[in-house]
């Protein structure tokens, strides 16, 4: 069903999941970007800026060959790996208490006072449980989600981190749960974690000690998932999909996980292989000139079918009757049948057929 007519086409088999309390979203950097927050490579090249380095390849440069490897790449967890041993491990801070670079992520991914969260909470009201209580997966690093529900309800929101993450599936498992680590924010009393950033520490969370690995194993067990704030080629996509591929072959009654895609480059042929390849289904929007706003009107829309869905229903049912019904596009004709067929109730669909 289509919410937005430039927006993606969500599956039947989502609006289901949803409604019954089985649907998790994984949120990445491009839902906070949103928010006026840096994407992973834009966050790269800021630390560089911020600690007074020239990016690799730049005129005055200090990095190494590795570093201008790494960024060519896109390998952006890499390249803060490297430049963390360069200026810190290697360099002059080695003794030190503090790690700079990563005060310097702290500092670039921490949200203005007036950062824009309306996406934020449409995803907490469509990641709920059967009990109404919303648990979300992210990994950023930024508070937002906590954030978004303190302004919507005036309530904190449980907010675990890393390996302090409960059981999936669990009574605990609920509120924001962010994967690779989370920072502090002294407004909502939660102090900062250790943070899953570099190639390093990726590799002891998804293969030396495999926590994360197994986190995301057993999300793919329990629920249906949907990524949104991703491309294909993103470190945290690399990572939890490669680490959950040999369990996706030997284990063909996993649940199937989608994405939720915006085709920038009017290549959604290729786009769509990249995700099938990672054994993710995706769900291809157009987004010109990097315009994700098809994507967050279908996030609204989707959160109010959630919230009232009679009134919602009614109010579709409504315009949809307005018109003719050869005059009836398809994807009204798709809307209509799965609001009457699931959500309305026959006398509903009767007063405005």
């Amino acid at each position: 069903m289509q919410f937005d007519h430039s927006g993606p086409d969500i599956p039947i088999s989502l609006l289901r999941a949803q409604r019954a309390g089985n649907l998790l979203f994984i949120v990445g950097a491009g839902v906070s970007k949103a928010a006026g927050l840096p994407l992973f490579g834009e966050l790269a090249d800021l630390v560089y800026a911020r600690l007074g380095q020239a990016i690799p390849g730049a005129p005055g440069s200090l990095a190494s060959r590795a570093e201008l490897e790494a960024r060519r790449d896109g390998q952006y967890d890499r390249l803060i790996g490297l430049l963390e041993q360069r200026l810190v491990y290697r360099g002059a801070d080695w003794r030190q208490p503090h790690n700079r670079v990563r005060e310097a992520v702290a500092i670039l991914v921490q949200p203005g006072p007036r950062a824009r969260v309306a996406a934020h909470t449409d995803l907490l009201d469509l990641s709920r449980a059967t009990d109404g209580r919303p648990r979300i997966i992210t990994t950023n690093f930024d508070t937002l989600f906590e954030r978004a529900w303190r302004r919507r309800t005036g309530q904190h929101l449980t907010s675990t981190a890393g390996q302090g993450m409960p059981t999936v599936g669990s009574h605990d498992f609920t509120g924001v749960l962010h994967l690779h680590g989370r920072l502090g924010d002294r407004r909502y009393g939660l102090s900062e974690t250790d943070l899953v950033l570099t190639s390093a520490n990726f590799g002891e969370a998804y293969m030396r000690s495999g926590w994360a690995s197994r986190f995301v194993y057993d999300l793919l067990r329990r629920y249906t998932l949907v990524l949104v704030g991703y491309s294909a080629d993103d470190p945290p996509m690399r990572y939890m999909l490669e680490a959950t591929e040999e369990g996706r072959l030997n284990f063909p009654d996993l649940k199937p996980a989608f994405a939720l895609v915006g085709d920038t480059a009017n290549d959604a042929g290729s786009l769509r292989e990249a995700w099938r390849g990672k054994g993710v289904q995706p769900l291809v929007y157009h987004a010109p000139n990097h315009d994700h706003g098809a994507l967050y009107r279908t996030l609204d829309a989707w959160a109010q079918l959630a919230r009232e869905p009679l009134e919602w229903s009614a109010r579709q049912l409504a315009r949809i009757a307005a018109a003719s019904r050869k005059d009836a596009t398809a994807e009204d004709r798709a809307t209509f049948a799965y609001l009457t067929k699931e959500v309305s109730s026959v006398t509903v669909a009767a007063v405005h057929s």
